[in-house]
């Protein structure tokens, strides 16, 4: 097999480098990578994130970790991007960097995978000019589309997209309305099961949970929700935002308290490893108040749904047909309309004194997945 050259914005906790990543990115990167070695393929990872515009000036070197005989993990010489020049430099210092590695690290015979990000666009496009080298692209969403940014726009990153030697793509509706020609794996998320098992915060309530970004609308209908609830449920709200998005998120939750008249809803901070996995292990249902016009969801797909599932809850979703036309569908329960009193509605249809759920699916799933990774890239 090739070895695969996995190009992405990643980072590792321990290390401690201020640079830009996504967890949630981070986390799939981390669950690809992991079924790219069980496939056979020997990884080699560049992460391109660049330094943090939050803290007072340092540089980092290059830095190169050998993690085991199949994965190879380089980090990009970066520095802080405290003001608007040190951020162009930092992004041309980054491509030099990027078209470095491309032309000397990369043998012929390789396949490279890029983790679709607007701000490789420019160097992917200039290098695709000079080189035949196999690229392939890892699609979880098409920004254009996320941000309703117009249909010229996202035609225009579509088409920077195609012809590429394969993809690995976000969900089943995405290559049809992109109009890729060539094969594509579908992963819609982290199929692998959390370790933690069940536990009971042991207080008889149904214990719901919103984990995603703070400061979008959708946190703030998961809060707004509660005012159709009963006193049986408890909303938790998990995520990492603005400043300002995270004080609007605490005064509507004061404001639905004091209206129900008891505690129904509570801003838990953010989590991540073992300390999300814990808490996920405590809660019944999941919800994914996704909040973007459907037909620009086509181009996306929820990965906190996926989250959801591998800990055993329960999702609750807006009527997403990129979640109803998936292998997922019949695993979650939809809201009829996205509205506070619709999901309300959904979550109470849910008589969890009877319901088990079960993700054995994401075992399928997972093997599905690494047997297509082995004919993907060749």
């Amino acid at each position: 097999m090739c070895t695969l050259h996995y190009l992405c914005s990643y980072t590792q906790s321990d290390l401690g480098r201020r640079i830009i990543t996504q967890p949630s990115g981070v986390t799939k990167i981390d669950y690809i990578k992991s079924a790219l070695k069980k496939a056979g393929y020997t990884v080699n990872i560049l992460s391109l994130s660049e330094g943090d515009f939050e803290h007072p000036f340092f540089i980092y070197k290059s830095l190169t970790i050998k993690i085991d005989k199949a994965e190879t993990l380089k980090f990009i010489s970066t520095f802080c991007r405290s003001n608007v020049l040190l951020k162009v430099l930092s992004r041309l210092w980054m491509y030099c960097q990027l078209w470095h590695y491309l032309i000397f690290k990369v043998k012929q015979d390789d396949c490279v995978l890029i983790y679709h990000s607007l701000a490789y666009v420019f160097p992917i496009k200039v290098f695709r000019f000079f080189s035949n080298r196999k690229i392939y692209f890892e699609v979880e969403e098409l920004f254009n589309a996320v941000y309703s940014n117009g249909e010229l726009k996202i035609e225009k990153e579509k088409k920077y997209l195609r012809n590429a030697a394969g993809y690995l793509l976000i969900n089943d509706l995405i290559s049809k309305l992109s109009g890729f020609s060539q094969k594509g794996v579908v992963c819609y998320g982290i199929y692998s099961k959390a370790d933690m098992p069940k536990t009971s915060l042991g207080d008889g309530k149904i214990h719901l949970l919103y984990a995603g970004v703070i400061g979008h609308e959708d946190a703030l209908m998961a809060v707004d929700m509660c005012r159709f609830l009963s006193h049986k449920y408890y909303m938790h709200i998990l995520g990492y935002g603005s400043k300002d998005g995270i004080l609007d998120l605490e005064c509507r939750i004061e404001e639905v308290n004091r209206q129900m008249g008891f505690k129904i809803v509570s801003y838990d901070g953010c989590l991540s490893g073992n300390e999300y996995a814990t808490f996920l292990a405590k809660c019944d249902i999941g919800i994914c108040t996704r909040f973007l016009d459907d037909s620009m969801s086509n181009y996306t797909f929820p990965s906190k749904v996926l989250a959801y599932m591998s800990n055993g809850l329960l999702p609750v979703s807006s009527p997403l047909t990129c979640i109803k036309k998936s292998k997922v569908s019949e695993y979650v329960v939809f809201s009829e309309e996205v509205t506070p009193e619709s999901f309300a509605k959904a979550v109470k249809s849910i008589n969890t004194e009877y319901y088990k759920y079960d993700n054995s699916i994401l075992t399928k799933l997972d093997q599905d997945f690494i047997f297509e990774l082995k004919h993907l890239f060749n």
